[in-house]
């Protein structure tokens, strides 16, 4: 089952970093889960209920041993976006696995 997390607010027309920190209870101060070896996608929607993404891009893993995936959102992408909350997900997709780790809402507003 996902974590739900509401993450922002993040300042749109701008090149943007979205960090998640993956962790076994699913809190901000858990133990982090390895996610050395991952690979998955992070997911942008215009509402949760939408069929097509407004964004989708493959995250990354860095270190791995610290829980974070990474997602980059280009200035092409965050120009586009409007001052309110969007639905995400960062879902697993390697070695069988086709898991959503965390969605919920992300909240961008002018700069």
């Amino acid at each position: 089952m996902p974590v739900f997390k509401n993450i922002g607010p993040f300042v749109f027309s701008e090149d943007l970093v979205i960090v998640d920190t993956v962790t076994v209870d699913g809190t901000t101060t858990g133990t982090p889960v390895n996610v050395s070896g991952w690979n998955g996608t992070f997911t942008l929607w215009s509402r949760k209920e939408d069929a097509a993404p407004v964004y989708s891009t493959s995250f990354t893993v860095g270190i791995g041993s610290d829980g974070k995936l990474t997602a980059n959102l280009l200035l092409v992408t965050t120009s586009t976006l409007s001052d309110r909350a969007y639905w995400f997900s960062f879902r697993r997709t390697d070695g069988g696995q086709n898991a959503v780790v965390s969605e919920g809402t992300i909240t961008f507003m002018g700069g």
